[in-house]
């Protein structure tokens, strides 16, 4: 929905750099799906107030945005209910958020002195990045209608987003 690179490129070979790119993608998408839930959390959090301020915002962002995404299902699970594709859908993507981050690796020590191996790794990585990207494409339409109710639309975000990106590259030259 939001500007995100949305295929998963094909490896151009197997060597260990290429494991390496194939796991920040996967860390990438894990932590565009945390985004979300934050901006959904935070979104329900100030529904309830009739003056919104800025720091209003910014305290609840940076109380979510020191949650893990365990802690952060659960403070979704208490603010609202969420139909069972997409529970069922964040629980898949917490066990692989977890796996990437604390077993991966370890799991794959052997895999990863071979080009059959690490072929057998990218694979993976590439099919927990789906399910990163696939689990974000269902929050977000969530988090989009919260902010909407508060005037902040998802063309209002592209704005900023083309505008935050023509000052860095004008910044550049």
């Amino acid at each position: 929905m939001l500007q995100q690179p949305l295929e998963i490129p094909e490896p151009d070979h197997y060597e260990p750099k290429e494991v390496y790119a194939f796991f920040g993608l996967a860390a990438y998408w894990a932590q565009v799906l945390e985004q979300g839930v934050v901006n959904l959390i935070v979104g329900l959090r100030v529904a309830g107030e009739t003056v919104l301020t800025p720091k209003h915002v910014l305290d609840a962002y940076a109380d979510e945005d020191r949650k893990t995404l365990g802690q952060l299902l659960n403070s979704l699970r208490s603010e609202t209910t969420v139909s069972i594709d997409v529970e069922e859908c964040l629980k898949r993507a917490l066990q692989l958020r977890n796996h990437l981050t604390h077993q991966f690796f370890v799991e794959h020590d052997e895999a990863f002195l071979s080009d059959v191996g690490r072929r057998r790794m990218i694979d993976e990585l590439r099919s927990i990045t789906a399910s990163f990207r696939d689990a974000d494409k269902l929050v977000d339409p969530l988090w989009l209608g919260v902010w909407k109710r508060h005037g902040i639309t998802q063309q209002l975000i592209e704005r900023e987003l083309e505008s935050l990106q023509n000052r860095i590259e004008s910044d550049r030259s």
